[in-house]
């Protein structure tokens, strides 16, 4: 069994990709590049591993910056774990404050220690460690829930216990006998049902390429075995994945934390938890044997930068999206009496102390030369500045063409004068700047 490995930029076309490479591709392969080629348009980098003609297609969406380093194709895939991996040490560093729901894609929130986490794993140990917590949490939640459903059972005696059968003691010819109707408990709950669906379904499409998929498999097994014995089920019941992501199924698990928790190891085991929040579930699509892990690798970056911040000024830091004061609204105003309401979010504030703050914008591109600084970056950064009436602004990068400790501006503001500081995706530098 033929294993090909494919590394592409994040920029990249796919399609003329594959084509240079002299690589063909049939309806079903074509299927699966199409849904990476739609994430990648959504500015998504990751992981993608597909079986089809008898060949394991292994494809990583990588950053910019990785790929124009020239390293090597096993540095390529150690960058890219690494910096998965920044997801998780600062999960581990900032708690409850850090959830999945801020990295658009569909990282895990699973339990790594730091230990392991700084071990030597690899992308397909992530994947392995995502499927697992969820069947640990689907097994654990089956362990405690308790639900019977009552059936009315037909019988006869010869003594009366329960409701009388009219109709089926007047069509007996034996009369010293007494039909009646009797209520049974059976264990039964929905919720086992679209489990023990799903659970089937991710059984289908394991790709058995490692001891570790066999191991999921086998612990899928254990699920399904232990839900059959448990519950009694309908044997024709099955879910779509479109039903499963119904506001009316999802609402069968919203009644507590752990209920939430058992939907959301559901969607991870058929690749749709990103779909968990969404407003409209029409047209979802998931290419059934197919597994991944990609994210959007600006929404990681800006937490690398917010851990850079909170190193140098703790807990003065205001970041978008995590505290409200960092957000500020404006009006544009007309000479016909007409205002537009706008709003000012730059993604982080430093507040040095009542009347010094330092606005910055993390921006996930490397600039080739000092340049390319985008003006329209710049003129944001600057109103930001103003509304808060601070001259202090500050544009942060994963890289810079070289070390610089001067502020910059442009002719038409010579006033406004802003920083550029270089934050590695990962390791902190030239923080004395700040």
């Amino acid at each position: 069994m033929k294993s090909v490995t494919l590394y592409i930029g994040e920029n990249e076309n796919i399609f003329e990709y594959l084509e240079n490479k002299n690589i063909e591709f049939d309806k079903e392969i074509r299927q699966n590049i199409l849904s990476i080629s739609k994430k990648q348009k959504n500015n998504y980098i990751g992981y993608y591993q597909f079986y089809s003609n008898k060949h394991y297609y292994k494809i990583y969406i990588l950053p910019k910056i990785f790929m124009d380093k020239k390293i090597t194709d096993n540095e390529l895939k150690e960058s890219f774990v690494e910096f998965l991996k920044q997801y998780y040490r600062l999960k581990i560093k900032y708690g409850d404050k850090l959830s999945t729901k801020d990295i658009n894609g569909n990282i895990a929130d699973m339990a790594i220690d730091k230990d392991k986490l700084e071990s030597s794993l690899d992308v397909n140990d992530f994947l392995y460690l995502k499927y697992i917590d969820a069947l640990k949490t689907i097994k654990q939640f089956f362990q405690k829930h308790r639900r019977q459903k009552y059936i009315n059972k037909k019988y006869s005696s010869q003594s009366i216990h329960n409701k009388i059968d009219l109709k089926s003691n007047i069509q007996s010819i034996d009369k010293s006998i007494v039909h009646q109707i009797k209520k049974e408990a059976l264990s039964y709950s929905m919720l086992a049902s679209i489990s023990l669906s799903v659970l089937k379904v991710f059984k289908r499409n394991i790709l058995p390429s490692s001891e570790l998929d066999k191991n999921i498999e086998y612990q899928t097994i254990i699920n399904i075995n232990f839900i059959q014995k448990r519950f009694f089920f309908d044997k024709k019941f099955i879910i779509s994945y479109k039903e499963l992501l119904l506001r009316k199924t999802s609402k069968l698990f919203s009644k507590n934390k752990e209920h939430r928790k058992l939907y959301h190891s559901l969607l991870i085991l058929l690749g749709l938890e990103r779909f968990e929040n969404g407003p409209s579930y029409s047209g979802t699509q998931k290419v059934d044997n197919m597994t991944s892990i990609f994210f959007n690798p600006a929404d990681l970056y800006e937490w690398v930068v917010y851990d850079f911040l909170e190193t140098k000024y703790p807990n003065k830091i205001l970041k978008d999206g995590l505290h409200k004061e960092s957000k500020k609204e404006y009006f544009l105003h007309s000479t016909c009496s007409i205002k537009s309401r706008k709003s000012s979010e730059p993604d982080f504030i430093i507040n040095k102390n009542i009347n010094d703050q330092i606005v910055i914008d993390a921006k996930w591109k490397v600039p080739s030369s000092f340049t390319n600084i985008q003006y329209e970056d710049v003129a944001k950064l600057k109103r930001d500045c103003i509304l808060r009436e601070t001259l202090n602004g500050i544009l942060i990068y994963p890289e810079l063409p070289s070390s610089n400790n001067g502020s910059w501006y442009f002719d038409d503001d010579k006033n406004f004068k802003f920083k550029l500081i270089e934050c590695n995706v990962f390791h902190y530098i030239n923080m004395e700047s700040l």
